[in-house]
C-alpha cells in the first residue's frame, strides 16, 4: 500500500459541510524531548489511562516485536523487546482491565509478507505475551475498537484466490465477546475498504479508508445493538493511511496518504466537520491516542520508502 499511486481529491460538499480554516491561531504540537526509541510507521496505539502503549509496526530495519511504554506524566519511555509475533498495519484494544488484545496485521514469513491470522494478548501487569486463538477473517488495515466487553474489527485488506492472491479490500465486520471467547459475524460495513474506526457515546464510526484504487470519504455509524450501519454526511476530504481519536462528542483524523498535513475534527452536536484547530506535522500511517486531555500522534512516515519518524506530538484538547 505504501508504493501505490494516489491522488488528492478537491474538497467537496461546500454547502453541506462548515470546513473554518484556522492556521493563523493553529498551535503547533506541544514542544517535548518524548520520542519513541525508534522510528515506527503501521504500528498499534491503546493506553489504559496511565501509560501509552506502542505494538509492533515496522521501520527501515523491517518488522518490530516490540512493545514501548510511554508514561506521559514522568516522561518515561520503557522498550520491552521481541515480545510479540513481527505484524504492522494491525490494531490494538485495551479490555478496560490488565489486557491488551493485539489483531490483524501483515507478518513477514519465510521472507514473504502474510496475513497475520493469530491474535496476542499483553498482560500489562505481568508483561506477558501469549497467543490465545485466530481471527476468522484474516486482515491488513482493519481497524477494532471495544464496545460493551466485545471486540468489533471492520473492513480491511484481505487476499484473494480470484485476484492470484493478490489484497483485495473488504466489508466483514468480525465481534470477538471477550467473555465467552467466541467470534460472530457482524452486519457488513455498506462499502469494501480498509477504514479507521473509533467509539464515540455507544456507537462505532468509521472514517474514510481505501477501495483498493482510491481514498474513501465514506463516514459510517454502527449500532451494535442493532448491528446496523447509518451512513452519516461525507467527509470534507477522502482519508487514507490515517489515524483518529474520538472524545466527548468529538472525533479527530490525523495525516492522509496524500495530504500528510491533514486533520479535522468532526462535532457530533452539531454534525459538521471542520479543519482541527492545530498544526500536524506531515506524517501517515501514524498511529493515535487520547489521554488525560492530550491527543497524542505517534511515528509514521511521510514516504514510501521514509524517513520513517520517530515523533510523538502531543495536542491539548478542550473535552468539556
Amino acid at each position: 500500500m505504501l508504493k501505490r499511486q494516489r491522488f488528492h481529491a478537491i474538497i467537496l460538499f461546500v454547502l453541506t459541510l462548515v470546513i473554518t480554516a484556522c492556521a493563523s491561531q493553529a498551535p503547533s504540537p506541544t514542544n517535548t524531548t518524548l520520542r519513541l526509541p525508534t522510528p515506527l510507521y503501521g504500528h498499534a496505539v491503546a493506553n489504559n489511562g496511565k501509560h501509552i502503549f506502542v505494538l509492533g509496526g515496522a521501520n527501515k530495519e523491517g518488522f518490530s516485536r516490540d512493545i514501548v511504554i510511554i508514561e506521559p506524566a514522568t516522561q518515561i519511555v520503557t522498550q520491552l523487546k521481541d515480545k510479540l509475533l513481527p505484524r504492522r498495519y494491525h490494531s490494538a484494544v485495551w479490555d478496560g482491565a490488565d489486557l491488551i488484545y493485539v489483531l490483524g496485521g501483515v507478518s513477514n514469513w519465510k521472507n514473504r509478507s502474510r496475513l497475520q491470522p493469530l491474535v496476542e494478548v499483553y498482560n500489562i501487569r505481568t508483561q506477558e505475551v501469549k497467543i490465545i486463538g485466530e481471527m476468522p477473517v484474516p486482515r491488513r488495515f482493519g481497524s477494532a475498537v471495544l464496545l460493551d466487553g466485545k471486540i468489533i474489527v471492520s473492513g480491511g485488506g484481505v487476499w484473494s484466490r480470484q485476484t492470484r492472491n493478490k489484497l483485495v479490500p473488504t466489508n466483514t465486520v468480525a465481534i470477538y465477546d471477550i467473555n465467552n471467547d467466541s467470534w460472530k459475524k457482524g452486519a457488513d460495513l455498506p462499502d469494501k475498504e480498509s477504514t479507521r474506526a473509533v467509539v464515540l457515546g455507544e456507537h462505532i464510526y468509521t472514517v474514510g479508508g481505501f477501495n483498493g484504487k482510491t481514498p474513501s470519504s465514506h463516514f459510517y455509524r454502527y449500532d451494535l445493538a442493532l448491528d446496523s450501519w447509518t451512513e452519516l454526511a461525507e467527509l470534507p476530504q477522502p482519508l487514507s493511511a490515517h489515524s483518529a481519536v474520538a472524545s466527548k462528542s468529538k472525533i479527530y483524523t490525523f495525516g492522509d496518504y496524500t495530504n500528510l498535513n491533514s486533520a479535522y475534527v468532526f462535532d457530533a452536536t452539531s454534525s459538521t466537520w471542520q479543519l482541527a484547530p492545530f498544526t500536524l506535522e506531515a506524517s501517515r500511517h501514524n498511529a493515535a491516542t487520547i489521554l488525560n486531555g492530550n491527543i497524542y500522534v505517534l511515528g509514521g512516515t511521510i514516504g514510501s520508502n521514509g524517513p520513517f519518524l520517530d515523533t510523538i506530538q502531543i495536542f491539548p484538547v478542550n473535552e468539556n
